[in-house]
C-alpha cells in the first residue's frame, strides 16, 4: 500500500514539474516578444533601466493617482449631479446643421 502512495506522489510531482516547465516556456516567449518590440537586447536593458528609475515610477504613480481620483469623483456623484454635468457638456457643444458635424469649442 505504501508503494502505491509513493508511486502516486511521484506521478503527481512529475505532472507538476511538467506543467511548470510548460509555463516557463510561455514566460520566455513573452520576454522574447517584449525584447523584439523594443528593438533587441540593448534597448531592453534601457527599458529595464527606465522602468526601475525612481523618476519614472513617481511619474507613473502620479498619473495613476490622478486617474483614480477622477474616476472616484465621477463614481461618487449622484445620478442628478452626473446628469447635470452631462447636460452642461452637451450645452457647450455647437452643432453645424448644414454639415451635420459636431463642432467642439476648444479653449
Amino acid at each position: 500500500m505504501e508503494r502505491k502512495n509513493n508511486y502516486l506522489v511521484l506521478v503527481i510531482l512529475l505532472w507538476v514539474i511538467l506543467i511548470l516547465q510548460i509555463l516557463s516556456l510561455f514566460k520566455k516567449d513573452a520576454w522574447k516578444l517584449e525584447t523584439l518590440k523594443v528593438g533587441w537586447a540593448d534597448n531592453m536593458k534601457k527599458v529595464e533601466q527606465l522602468y526601475s528609475s525612481p523618476d519614472y515610477i513617481y511619474q507613473q504613480t502620479v498619473a495613476i493617482d490622478q486617474a483614480l481620483s477622477q474616476m472616484n469623483m465621477l463614481w461618487n456623484l449622484s445620478e442628478e449631479e452626473l446628469y447635470e454635468m452631462m447636460m452642461e457638456q452637451w450645452e457647450e457643444m455647437e452643432f453645424d446643421m448644414e454639415d451635420e458635424n459636431v463642432v467642439f469649442d476648444i479653449e
